[in-house]
This record gives structure tokens, C-alpha cells and sequence, in this order.
């Protein structure tokens, strides 16, 4: 946890795409829960559509005026 922790002190903005449902995070040898703490964004996306759609949050995010 080290180096995720020395990333998200460097980076702007860390960001999480995990193709796993969320509700899948944490359980069987996923450590999604302890990475989680380290990113700005961490979201499911498997398909296009959750691509265009975490994108699409992450520039409103990014870019409100």
C-alpha cells in the first residue's frame, strides 16, 4: 500500500476502473476496498457505455464553472 499511497500524494488525480460490480469489491481476493482509499475516482466499468458514462463524470468533475 506503500506505492499506492506514494501515487495518490503525486498524482493529481488517481483513477480507478475495475470491471468488477462494485458489489463484488472486497470480497474473494479482490482488494478493490483497500486500493479504494487511495483513488479520487473508482468506479465499475466493463462495457462502453460505463466508459462514456465515467468519463463523462469525471470531465463535469473536472471542468464545472
Amino acid at each position: 500500500m506503500d506505492l499506492m499511497r506514494q501515487i495518490h500524494d503525486r498524482a493529481k488525480s488517481v483513477i480507478w476502473l475495475n470491471p468488477e460490480p462494485e458489489p463484488f469489491w472486497g470480497t474473494g481476493d479482490s482488494e478493490m476496498h483497500r486500493y479504494r482509499t487511495f483513488c479520487h475516482v473508482a468506479k465499475t466499468c466493463s462495457t462502453i457505455q460505463d466508459l462514456e458514462r465515467v468519463i463523462d463524470d469525471v470531465m463535469k468533475s473536472y471542468f464545472r464553472t
